[in-house]
């Protein structure tokens, strides 16, 4: 199946892309960064071939595919989170985490870390 034939928030859209995260722990063979870069919004794709390049660079100059892989690791996710939320979805999901770095509100309908870890035991406790 062709990238450009995948659409916006498709299963096999995800199922293709959740292939690249944790690329890291994958042969890099199977590591596509066409495939990324096409699941990625219009406006992330040029910050990823700025990004792709200088990776690139340094991976020719210390002849480390480190930071490589580090790359299309995290721009697998932003794909992914994409593809998942659909572009709308990925667009104001970006737009609330930039509104919350700006001002330190809390995110709405959130909870604090003691309250998660009572959530979780509770949960423990329950399956046993």
């Amino acid at each position: 199946m062709s990238t450009s034939s995948i659409s916006a928030g498709s299963a096999d859209r995800r199922v293709e892309l959740r292939e690249f995260v944790n690329v890291a722990q994958r042969p890099f063979g199977e590591i596509s960064p066409a495939k990324i870069r096409a699941g990625l919004v219009p406006e992330e794709q040029a910050e990823f071939d700025e990004a792709w390049r200088a990776a690139c660079l340094a991976a020719a100059e210390t002849r480390d595919l480190t930071g490589l892989l580090k790359l299309l690791e995290s721009w697998g996710v932003h794909a992914l989170l994409a593809a998942d939320l659909g572009v709308d979805g990925y667009r104001n999901l970006l737009a609330d985490a930039e509104e919350r770095l700006r001002t330190g509100a809390e995110p709405t309908g959130g909870m604090s870390g003691e309250q998660m870890k009572a959530m979780i035991a509770e949960r423990l406790r329950n399956r046993e």
